[in-house]
């Protein structure tokens, strides 16, 4: 969980300089979509860290 948290902060802080620094649409729309990607990776390894433990405790 903890790294998933890290990886939320970082998510918004490369949000937050993408909007500030790149002001080609194409570019931004592109390098936005591949940041929500990485973030959307972290979100689903970390439910399937949950179910793993989930499995493991009811053995």
């Amino acid at each position: 969980q903890k790294i998933e948290r890290e990886i939320d902060i970082k998510y918004r802080q490369a949000t937050i300089k993408l909007l500030s620094e790149v002001t080609n649409t194409k570019e931004l729309l592109l390098i936005k979509d591949v940041i929500e990607g990485i973030e959307e990776m972290s979100d689903k390894c970390q439910r399937v860290s949950d179910s793993f433990i989930l499995l493991a405790l009811s053995l």
